[in-house]
């Protein structure tokens, strides 16, 4: 079933980006046809050009249901795996509301996995149109090929090397966030036996310590999203001004046409 259901939702990748990267070059055919007034091709044309959107809705919204379907069965097992393994640990380890932090981990964790397992079919659909496009550029300039590959080569090496990081950071703000939390219901079940002790400036400064904790995690998270959006962005810049660069190039020097 699982396997039956990737194999539709790359299907319906493969269908998406091949409807979508022919859209110009049918609309280029309808221009030709129309100059050289070739009614029944330019008809032919028309027709599949107005059909395109059509296409590509349906398209989109059959990945996007298997998309959805293929995370809650994912997320479900996983979730079944991990609440099982929990009830298994013998009650008396953990208090109830430490076994509730637990399972909101676990839920935590879970959404966080399948949304990096959804990027895998993202990072197939950009490599999809990288090997349509490089085949098509190949036809006419081998060298053009190999340029798009080696831009798609440094946004693949960018994602892969720091959203993993952000991935890291946000499970360690998760930790931090529940040990904080943890602590001020701790404390405010025992605050009157804190008070009678006279311990409230070691618990204070025990809060403080974390406060920092998280507000330090928050920020370094923020810092590398941050740095990840603008190398995004760089990279991004820099393989579509060096495309048009090259493609100009290629044009004045007549190596493509």
């Amino acid at each position: 079933m699982k396997r039956a259901l990737v194999a539709r939702i790359i299907l319906c990748i493969i269908l998406f980006q091949i409807v979508s990267l022919s859209y110009p070059l049918l609309t280029g055919l309808l221009v030709d046809r129309l100059v050289k007034k070739e009614w029944n091709l330019y008809i032919y044309c028309l027709t599949a050009v107005l059909f395109i959107p059509f296409a590509q809705g349906f398209l989109e919204w059959r990945k996007a249901r298997g998309l959805t379907v293929w995370s809650e069965q994912n997320a479900a097992q996983l979730r079944l795996k991990l609440i099982s393994k929990l009830f298994n640990v013998p009650i008396h380890y953990f208090s109830f509301s430490k076994t509730g932090e637990i399972i909101t981990r676990c839920t935590d964790d879970v959404k966080q996995f399948i949304h990096y397992q959804n990027m895998k079919f993202q990072a197939f659909e950009k490599l999809l149109i990288l090997v349509f496009v490089g085949a098509v550029l190949g036809y006419k300039n081998i060298m053009f090929m190999l340029f798009v590959f080696v831009c798609g080569l440094l946004y693949v090496i960018q994602s892969k090397k720091i959203s993993p990081m952000i991935s890291k950071l946000y499970r360690k703000s998760i930790t931090t966030r529940e040990k904080f939390n943890e602590f001020i219901r701790e404390r405010i079940q025992i605050l009157s036996l804190t008070r009678l002790s006279g311990c409230s400036e070691w618990e204070c400064e025990k809060l403080k310590k974390l406060l920092d904790e998280e507000f330090a995690t928050e920020t370094k998270n923020a810092t590398i999203t941050f740095i990840n959006d603008f190398v995004s962005s760089l990279v991004r810049s820099i393989i579509s001004g060096a495309l048009y660069l090259y493609a100009g190039w290629l044009l004045v020097n007549d190596r493509i046409s």
